[in-house]
C-alpha cells in the first residue's frame, strides 16, 4: 500500500508540474526522495528505515506536498491574502505487526495503512522577517475501522542565509474514540491470546510533536534536505499496553530538485 501511494504521489506531482504555474504560486517547487528512520509503530521500542517522497508542488488551486507532516494532495483557494482553505487526500500510516517483534510475539493484529479525506485552513504571515505558518487540519480515515483526527501545526522559519534554510515546528494531534481504539486499543479477544490487558482508550489528545526541518542549496537545481522530530504520546494513547515508549524520534535526509 505504501509503495503504491508513494508512486501515485510522484506521478500526480509530475502531472501538476507539467501544468503552467500561476503568478501567485510563490513557493518553489520541489520533487525528490529521502531516507528516514521512524518507529515501527507509534509507541514502539524499535525503529525501521524507509524511503519517502519529498514533494512541494503548487499549481493554481491544486497541490501535493510532504512539508506539513503528511503526504497529501488536494485543492484549495485563497479568500484573502495569506489565508488558504481547502480539502485534501492524505496517506495514513498503519501498525504493521511484521515490523515489530513485540507485536508479532503477542499476536497483535495489523492496523492497515490507508487514506484519509479532510479539510484544512492555513495562514501564512511573518513575525518580523521570519515566515510563520499556522495550519488547522481535519482528517477522516476512509477505512470504516479507523476514525478521525485533527491537527494544529505551527512552523516558524529562523534561518535563511548562505544557502541554508531552517524552520522549527510544533504540532498537536487529537483523535476520536474509533481512531484511538483502532490503533491503541486491545480487545478482550486479543487480550486473551496476547497476555496484554484489555484496553479501551477514549477520544482526546494523541500526541505532541516538535522538531526542525531545513535544507542546503547544493546547486541551482538541487537541494539537500533534512528533518528531526520527536513525537510524545499523551492522554489515553500514552497509557496503552501496546506502548513501549511514550517518546519516539523521526530523522530523515533527502535530496530534491528545485524547479
Amino acid at each position: 500500500m505504501r509503495q503504491i501511494v508513494f508512486c501515485l504521489a510522484v506521478v500526480g506531482s509530475a502531472v501538476l508540474i507539467s501544468m503552467p504555474a500561476c503568478a501567485n504560486d510563490e513557493d518553489p517547487t520541489l520533487i525528490g526522495i529521502g531516507l528516514r528512520v521512524r518507529p515501527a509503530y507509534e509507541g514502539a521500542n524499535s525503529n525501521r528505515g524507509e524511503l519517502y517522497p519529498v514533494l512541494r508542488v503548487y499549481r493554481g488551486p491544486l497541490f501535493a506536498r510532504t512539508t506539513q507532516g503528511k503526504l497529501e494532495g488536494g485543492a484549495r483557494f485563497s479568500p484573502m491574502r495569506g489565508l488558504s482553505v481547502g480539502g485534501q487526500l492524505a496517506y495514513e500510516g498503519g501498525r504493521l505487526a511484521d515490523e515489530s517483534a513485540f507485536l508479532k510475539a503477542r499476536g497483535n493484529p495489523t492496523v492497515d495503512e490507508g487514506l484519509s479525506i479532510g479539510a484544512h485552513v492555513e495562514y501564512d504571515t511573518k513575525v518580523g522577517a521570519a515566515p510563520l505558518t499556522a495550519l488547522a487540519r481535519y482528517r477522516k480515515h476512509i477505512d470504516s475501522d479507523r476514525g478521525a483526527q485533527a491537527d494544529v501545526r505551527v512552523t516558524l522559519g529562523f534561518l535563511d542565509k548562505a544557502g541554508f534554510t531552517a524552520a522549527a515546528f510544533g504540532q498537536l494531534t487529537v483523535a476520536d474514540r474509533k481512531e484511538m481504539r483502532g490503533y491503541f486499543g486491545v480487545s478482550p479477544s486479543v487480550a486473551a491470546s496476547s497476555g496484554l490487558p484489555a484496553y479501551e482508550p477514549d477520544a482526546g489528545p494523541r500526541f505532541l510533536s516538535g522538531g526542525v526541518q531545513g535544507g542546503y542549496q547544493l546547486s541551482k537545481g538541487f537541494l539537500l534536505i533534512g528533518s528531526a522530530e520527536v513525537h510524545r504520546l499523551v492522554g489515553d494513547a500514552a497509557s496503552s499496553p501496546l506502548v513501549q515508549r511514550k517518546s519516539n524520534g523521526y530523522v530523515g535526509i533527502g535530496i530534491a530538485y528545485n524547479l
